[in-house]
């Protein structure tokens, strides 16, 4: 019966860079998903956030987007989200309570087309709006920008990883 043997030139730096690899491919990792949930955020306001069917007014929920990641212990977790109240109502759909709430009537506006100034009636009036639900559809943009860039995430993180490894910092 014959023996396999296996001869490894540079055993003490491939047993160094083992050594140092639990250090540094987490971090390596959490600096990549870190690009990448940029790159989503990016490709969700660029794809996802402009035109139909969620038309831009001011811009403020496109600014909130962000990604980050972080790292706990071995595990490195990549998010895509939005502070904004209502982004999760964009993101999951469904139906919604508003409360009763006041407001002032609206303003005319002249043949011309500019507004007039309210009245003093109209000034000290207000119209109550009655609580009621409201169904919106959903319309996701984070989800779709994970699904979207999967394959760009998984092969960057690969790298990084084996990058990190073969430096062995």
């Amino acid at each position: 019966m014959k023996a396999l043997t296996l001869n490894v030139q540079g055993a003490d730096k491939l047993l160094d860079k083992l050594r140092a690899a639990p250090s540094s491919i987490p971090q390596a990792v959490l600096q990549e998903m870190k690009n990448q949930m940029a790159r989503a955020a990016d490709w969700s306001r660029a794809n996802r956030l402009s035109g139909d069917p969620l038309h831009r007014r001011s811009g403020r929920l496109s600014r909130s987007v962000t990604g980050n990641a972080t790292l706990e212990g071995y595990v490195v977790r990549g998010t895509l989200s939005s502070n904004l109240p209502y982004a999760h109502v964009h993101e999951d759909g469904g139906t919604f309570e508003i409360p009763a709430y006041s407001r002032r009537p609206p303003r005319s506006r002249t043949p011309g087309g500019r507004l007039r100034k309210r009245t003093e009636a109209q000034q000290e009036s207000s119209v109550t709006v009655q609580s009621h639900s409201a169904t919106f559809p959903q319309r996701a943009f984070l989800r779709p920008s994970l699904v979207a860039n999967r394959d760009k995430i998984v092969n960057g993180l690969y790298v990084a990883a084996i990058t990190a490894f073969k430096r062995g910092r």
